[in-house]
């Protein structure tokens, strides 16, 4: 499967580590990805910071937080634009 972007919006930053990407697109969206155990991404949840993101990051996947799928990683950490 191939995914593009909503609209005319471009992709300004991204972080992964093992099962999880953040995509950080023009406007402040950030998109929450899970690899699946079939190896698809599948978006799991946006967020509209309604301003540009300067940087992000997501740090790698604990034991403990891999049991509790499907939920916005509370450890990402994202800069807004000044």
């Amino acid at each position: 499967n191939e995914w593009t972007t909503p609209g005319r919006k471009e992709i300004k930053h991204a972080s992964v580590n093992q099962r999880q990407v953040i995509v950080a697109l023009t406007g402040g969206d950030l998109l929450y990805f899970e690899l699946e155990d079939g190896g698809q991404l599948e978006e799991v949840e946006r967020k509209d910071l309604q301003q540009d993101i300067a940087s992000l990051h997501i740090p790698p996947r604990s034991p403990k937080a891999a049991a509790a799928r499907r939920s916005w990683p509370s450890a990402a950490s994202t800069t807004p634009c000044e």
